[in-house]
């Protein structure tokens, strides 16, 4: 199983207790979604861009084993357990991504903590497949509430499943 198509994954920096990990299980939301919870002058639009070009950047360093570029977007706990995953991967061909959309769920702090939840919603087409499959996975994302550094990779979840037990 690839990382970001197996089960959902909790690290030990609690990404999979992050409040807005558990997404409603359709498809594809009945009503437009509702306005993320942020705090007062978070730009969210310019997150958002940045989160799709991000999600496109970590699915290629994947793609060529690029261990450098993935450590440096993850947490530790996330990279040791993708670091795993590509140890035990066979051959891969790359993965396209034929349509990707972003919603950002939530961004909070927590202690000394910002937390960000982003759902990707779309069609990718992986191992040669002829036919895309959908995508729908939650990216959950921290960094330093003292600005030291930037946002990290730190869990992903498909929302259809419940988080592994830690």
């Amino acid at each position: 199983d690839r990382w970001r198509r197996g089960p959902a994954r909790r690290s030990p920096a609690r990404a999979g207790e992050r409040p807005g990990a558990r997404a409603p299980r359709d498809a594809a939301p009945a009503v437009p979604a509702a306005a993320p919870k942020v705090p007062p002058g978070f730009a969210v639009e310019p997150f958002i861009r940045q989160a799709r070009v991000q999600f496109a950047r970590v699915q290629d360093a994947y793609d060529k084993n690029d261990r450098g570029a993935l450590a440096d977007v993850m947490t530790p706990e996330l990279f040791a357990e993708v670091a795993h995953d590509l140890d035990g991967r066979a051959n891969h061909a790359a993965t396209e991504v034929v349509a990707l959309n972003a919603e950002l769920l939530e961004v909070v702090t927590d202690g000394d903590r910002h937390w960000a939840s982003v759902r990707f919603r779309g069609l990718v087409r992986e191992d040669g497949e002829p036919m895309p499959k959908p995508l729908d996975e939650i990216w959950n994302l921290s960094k330093p509430a003292d600005g030291s550094s930037g946002w990290l990779l730190a869990g992903i979840q498909q929302p259809d499943q419940q988080p592994a037990p830690v």
